[in-house]
């Protein structure tokens, strides 16, 4: 079983997308365009950036020895939003790998065109869950007032956040800050569980396909663990786009080359050290359960004084 990383999956295929691709399908054309990829940090906080970049070289090898593409590419690694936006408006990036609720608010002032997502076990869309210990006889979310809440380190606001906060407005109770008594965040989804295990915190969120997939693995999870509430499905991975400077030609090629990378002999090696499972191309639907979730957030976050 593969372990659940749905922000990574998308970036391993873009990052090796941007070494390979040539610029055109014909190798008698001798135009070049240059791909510039970036994506803030956050994306890949689980990454080392060094295993990356070897394993992409290694499927960028393979694919260029496909195609014979004569191409030039860049791939730039931004600390945060704000500077990867920067660079995006200046012309200096045309893929770029964004969370879920950065793409749709940077899609209303930048133009966009979403290529892929990642699926996810069976779906592209994840539901959240909120994992409480079976000895600690929760009932409802009241129970959890002045608890210690894990939550996984995201962008600033991520779909998990969100849904959290309208949990809790819809409950009548007051935000995170206010209502649980500390919320520490970690790296990784697997860094969540074993202090509520060990008991140094109350409950935590995570996706319900790395909690199903850490408890096929360690079956005791099960048996201490348990959801005390779980969300919609939403869309679960990052989503990969393209800018207005790459032209319509280039995007449908890369994102046909990514959906069709199962061919490639690199893939072994990217899906050894990024452990995904496949992209699929985009699908406005795929937002659906998310927009209508940020309009029940942002209805209440008008009513607040």
């Amino acid at each position: 079983m593969m372990r659940h990383i749905p922000l990574v999956f998308t970036v391993v295929f873009s990052l090796g997308i941007v070494s390979q691709y040539g610029t055109v399908r014909s190798e008698d054309k001798t135009t070049q365009t240059t791909l510039s990829f970036g994506f803030p940090k956050f994306v890949l906080p689980e990454l080392n950036e060094q295993d990356a970049r070897a394993a992409i070289r290694i499927w960028t090898h393979d694919a260029i020895e496909y195609y014979h593409y004569d191409y030039r590419s860049s791939v730039h690694i931004f600390p945060d939003l704000n500077s990867l936006v920067q660079a995006m408006n200046a012309g200096h990036i045309n893929l770029v790998v964004l969370p879920v609720i950065d793409y749709i608010e940077l899609s209303k002032t930048i133009t966009l065109f979403p290529g892929m997502c990642a699926k996810i076990h069976e779906s592209v869309l994840d539901r959240f869950v909120l994992i409480v210990r079976k000895d600690s006889r929760y009932t409802g979310l009241k129970d959890l007032a002045n608890k210690t809440l894990l939550v996984k380190q995201e962008s600033t606001r991520s779909v998990q956040e969100i849904w959290r906060e309208v949990l809790l407005h819809e409950a009548g109770l007051p935000g995170s800050d206010q209502f649980f008594g500390q919320i520490v965040k970690k790296e990784r989804e697997s860094q969540l569980i074993f202090p509520l295990l060990l008991k140094q915190a109350d409950c935590c969120i995570m996706t319900e396909g790395a909690f199903l997939t850490m408890s096929e693995l360690n079956p005791q999870l099960n048996a201490q663990l348990t959801p005390l509430l779980t969300s919609d499905p939403y869309l679960a991975s990052a989503i990969f786009c393209y800018t207005e400077r790459l032209d319509e030609e280039a995007r449908r090629d890369v994102t046909a080359f990514a959906i069709n990378w199962e061919e490639n002999k690199g893939r072994d090696q990217l899906q050894t050290i990024f452990r995904f499972n496949t992209l699929v191309p985009f699908e406005e639907n795929y937002l659906e359960s998310v927009m209508s979730l940020l309009s029940r957030y942002k209805r209440f976050q008008k009513e607040t004084p």
